[in-house]
């Protein structure tokens, strides 16, 4: 299909032939529930409010007898039906059912909205999907708990409705990109899944073929010619490994949209800092904080709560702070951080962590539990292989989630254009 793009006129007047309307008018929400008096052994497929954990993806089914289902499944449901959850709808319980089993019945948290005759159901799909729709929904909602909108604010969302010949092709175009971040999002998992697997087998065995003989340790079996050391015998002998500033040092006060960034222990992900959601101080109190400035090769771990989390100082984060709830660690040999970064995420290393913390409601390390961390730790020669080997697989996955996150910023600025007729899309003869 080719398809010409044409700019909106000017003045942002309401395209030709389109229609101001309310999604009720495009769709009936909730068409039909099961009544009171259904027979107790009417076989239900049932759909649960928890089944939509991400846009699009539909968790499964839980078979139920009408006399054994829960109270709130009522609501049935069918093949290209739209699924909208009223409830907390800022987390985006959203999804068109593709197939569909016989007598699917779903939540009374969920809206049905199922296309009226005209209305392309691809087209009203992709306006569920956009932001403007869950910000007008947000709008309307009610309670504390468990925050929710009614089937008369789903219905009362407004909305440009084209032809049905623009309603198709403007949803192909969106869809076409759904597909690709689909795809996208299917080749990173791949590839984590391959990630994942040989990071284990690389830390707990070595290179492929080069070890024969293993030693039985307390974090299970590694070869014969790695050493077993804790982390406090690889850092440096006076600070090596450091709390960062308690709160008597570092209030909410000190920060502050620009200044130095302080690395807190949610900016740790993936063995990498972060700088999505930094915090900030001046640069007057970094200076009096000298002493838990970062330097490339420091490694960051997590003190308390999320145990696990930890990351590798590089060049881009050299002289910034080491924030309240973590440990900077510094190694004595700055060649052995690549390995450490590996093997700081590894569920041996995580599992020592979280068997020797401390705390019941909240899981809590100090610098004696992190010192004695075990660390299986091969040649120099063997670690830079293996670090060679996972960083290559991480920046597989880095480029992949560059495209991905260029793929969702498209697929935001065509829904702003395309759904109000900013830019315009003509279908080819045969389409129309």
């Amino acid at each position: 299909m080719n398809s010409e793009l044409m700019s909106s006129s000017a003045g942002g007047t309401t395209p030709k032939g389109w229609k101001h309307r309310t999604l009720g008018e495009c769709a009936w929400v909730n068409p039909k529930q099961l009544a009171s008096k259904t027979e107790p052994d009417f076989l239900m497929e049932y759909l649960d409010i928890s089944a939509i954990e991400s846009p699009g993806t539909i968790g499964s089914y839980r078979t139920f007898q009408f006399a054994d289902a829960p109270s709130r499944a009522r609501r049935l449901a069918l093949e290209g039906d739209i699924l909208v959850s009223t409830v907390r709808p800022y987390l985006r319980g959203f999804a068109r059912i593709r197939e569909a089993p016989d007598n699917l019945v779903v939540s009374t948290g969920y809206a049905v909205v199922r296309p009226r005759d005209g209305v392309d159901g691809g087209f009203l799909y992709q306006h569920v999907l956009s932001g403007s729709f869950v910000e007008f929904l947000k709008s309307r909602m009610s309670g504390s708990n468990y925050p929710a909108v009614t089937t008369s604010d789903v219905q009362a969302y407004p909305l440009l409705l084209p032809p049905l010949a623009q309603q198709q092709h403007i949803a192909a175009i969106l869809s076409s990109v759904d597909d690709a971040i689909e795809k996208t999002q299917a080749v990173i998992g791949q590839v984590q899944v391959v990630k994942r697997g040989l990071m284990e087998e690389l830390l707990t065995k070595g290179l492929p073929g080069r070890h024969t003989h293993f030693k039985q340790t307390k974090i299970g079996k590694i070869p014969d010619a790695w050493g077993l050391l804790s982390l406090a015998d690889l850092a440096e002998p006076n600070g090596g490994i450091q709390t960062g500033p308690f709160g008597s040092a570092l209030h909410a006060s000190d920060y502050m949209t620009h200044g130095v960034p302080v690395i807190m222990p949610k900016d740790l992900v993936n063995g990498h800092v972060s700088d999505a959601r930094l915090a900030r101080i001046s640069n007057t109190r970094a200076k009096e904080l000298h002493r838990h400035r970062v330097r490339v090769g420091d490694m960051l771990f997590a003190r308390r709560g999320d145990i696990g989390r930890a990351g590798l100082i590089t060049e881009h984060e050299d002289g910034w702070i080491c924030g309240t709830g973590c440990f900077r660690f510094r190694p004595i040999d700055r060649t052995v951080s690549r390995f450490l970064r590996l093997w700081a995420s590894c569920p041996a290393a995580i599992g020592w962590l979280k068997r020797h913390a401390v705390g019941q409601t909240m899981l809590n390390l100090n610098t004696s539990i992190l010192g004695r961390l075990p660390v299986a730790l091969p040649s120099g020669e063997e670690r830079s292989a293996i670090a060679d080997a996972m960083e290559a697989l991480a920046r597989q996955i880095e480029t992949h989630e560059r495209v991905e996150k260029g793929l969702v910023e498209l697929k935001r600025t065509l829904l702003s254009v395309l759904l109000t007729g900013e830019l315009r899309v003509t279908p080819d003869a045969e389409a129309a």
